[in-house]
């Protein structure tokens, strides 16, 4: 198979574990505040990469009723190839715009990130694999 389509599953692995840790969170009444690259810990010991989210420092607990209207985006996250050289598929980059957008009200929620045509379309490889798999 060729590396560029392993490297797309894995990242798209990656992406969908990270998704579901935060819905699993968002069930749970956690706000983390600080997914980051430095709080994501990939193992890679076997045939599927496993995400394991770290550094709980700043989380809080959330009621239902609590309201988060600040949105604080961090550009420099932005990883520099996603605009200047064109480098990710056309789905994959409608992906990761969705992502950091700045307008509250167009920042999709963790299950429409989960149901996003490019974590579906990219091979049906389960996102956990200790946990049977279903879109």
């Amino acid at each position: 198979m060729d590396s560029q389509i392993l490297f797309l599953m894995s990242i798209c692995i990656i992406l969908k574990q990270l998704i579901d840790a935060a819905i699993h969170l968002e069930s749970s009444h956690i706000f983390h505040r600080d997914i980051e690259l430095a709080n994501i810990l990939i193992e890679t010991g076997s045939d599927v990469p496993r995400l394991r989210l770290l550094n709980f420092s700043l989380s809080c607990f959330v009621e239902k009723t609590s309201c988060f209207n600040v949105f604080h985006s961090m550009p420099q996250h932005i990883p520099p190839e996603f605009d200047s050289r064109n480098t990710y598929v056309a789905e994959c980059k409608e992906f990761l715009q969705m992502c950091v957008s700045e307008i509250p009200k167009q920042q999709p929620t963790v299950q429409e990130l989960r149901c996003h045509p490019w974590l579906r379309q990219t091979h049906n490889t389960p996102s956990n694999p200790h946990r049977p798999h279903s879109n």
